[in-house]
């Protein structure tokens, strides 16, 4: 019994030689003091969500020629599975003046804004999935894998992982394409990795009429290889969770002028993060993104449907609204307009230059 139970039983006790009407009010007193406590409890629960932002270097390595790293500044916020990450540039010079990736529950919204009145209006890529595309060079995939991947992680039955980097053949991410991996996460909620790693199979995939198909690549990398690498560093407690501060995620090919094991390999990228803030968070607004101004859209959505994504401009609507005559007109158009069998799947269009 809690210390401060009794005097509340001495007060019920008192009033049973005072009559049922003080029992009454001392009762209703004594549920007051009980649900105010429970309240208080809840109040005083973790907050339903966390961010974390800070400085992101993306470095770029060429066999060619040293690249100069370049910075980022990142801002996630985590709400339960929903997660949505914005990235700046750093670059007021740059027409882009930002990128922000979001999942709502059911699609992944890739969206980059611009800046100046040349430029005022946004493009958006719409997917079903749960893993951010690394089609831009934000970085935003590997920071969703240190600060927003614990749900989706937790929940694979099997050792395969969605590949955080851009595919040969981009058709493969609609059809669900994964790699085989590894990885340990931490015992504290929400579970975030500890480290992770993503293999190659040995094997080039890619989709022909629809169809995906693969071929084997030159020994010894046939056999497979580490593509690419995750480490987390420095967790903190903020709110309930257990949140790194810094991470490092590293990307790796073949080195075919040694190949003589599949251990030579040379890095390709490398994103670093240290010391990150990380606070508790009031959570993200329910349901999709939603936009006021015009969008170009992406949408990947019908890639099994119609082999190519629908092209649409969006204005003062929900991207998730597969109903609206907008989507659907575009679907009808895209399926009067279905290339021949004979003809590939086509590419995304390539990523604005930031």
């Amino acid at each position: 019994m809690r210390p401060k139970s009794l005097p509340l039983v001495l007060l019920v006790l008192a009033n049973l030689s005072a009559g049922w009407r003080p029992l009454v009010a001392g009762a209703v007193w004594v549920a007051a003091v009980i649900f105010s406590d429970v309240r208080w409890t809840a109040l005083a629960a973790a907050p339903p969500g966390y961010q974390v932002s800070g400085d992101l270097l993306y470095e770029v390595f060429l066999p060619s020629r040293p690249r100069k790293p370049l910075a980022r500044q990142f801002l996630v916020r985590v709400d339960q599975s929903r997660w949505s990450i914005e990235t700046s540039l750093g670059d007021t010079n740059s027409n882009v003046a930002g990128f922000v990736d979001r999942y709502d529950g059911t699609n992944v919204y890739s969206i980059v804004h611009y800046r100046g009145s040349a430029y005022n209006q946004s493009s958006a890529k719409v997917e079903r999935n749960e893993v951010p595309d690394a089609e831009y060079a934000t970085g935003a995939a590997a920071v969703w894998l240190a600060f927003a991947s614990g749900a989706h992680l937790r929940a694979l039955t099997t050792n395969r992982l969605v590949p955080l980097w851009n595919l040969d053949a981009p058709a493969l991410r609609a059809m669900a394409f994964t790699v085989p991996g590894k990885w340990s996460l931490a015992k504290s909620a929400p579970g975030l990795p500890l480290s992770a790693e993503f293999y190659d199979d040995g094997r080039v995939h890619y989709v022909r009429d629809g169809e995906r198909l693969s071929e084997p690549q030159p020994p010894p990398f046939d056999q497979g290889y580490l593509r690419a690498s995750f480490r987390a560093f420095t967790f903190t407690n903020v709110g309930g969770w257990s949140i790194p501060r810094s991470f490092t995620y590293e990307e790796f090919r073949p080195d075919y002028s040694r190949a003589r094991s599949t251990n030579d390999l040379l890095r390709t990228l490398r994103i670093t993060v240290t010391g990150a803030v990380v606070r508790p968070d009031a959570g993200l607004a329910p349901g999709p993104v939603t936009f006021t101004n015009k969008v170009y859209v992406t949408d990947c959505r019908y890639l099994g449907i119609v082999g190519t994504p629908l092209q649409y401009m969006w204005t003062n609507a929900t991207l998730a609204d597969t109903n609206h005559p907008v989507v659907s007109n575009a679907l009808a158009q895209a399926r009067r307009e279905l290339r021949p069998q004979s003809q590939p799947v086509p590419n995304q269009r390539p990523a604005p230059t930031p």
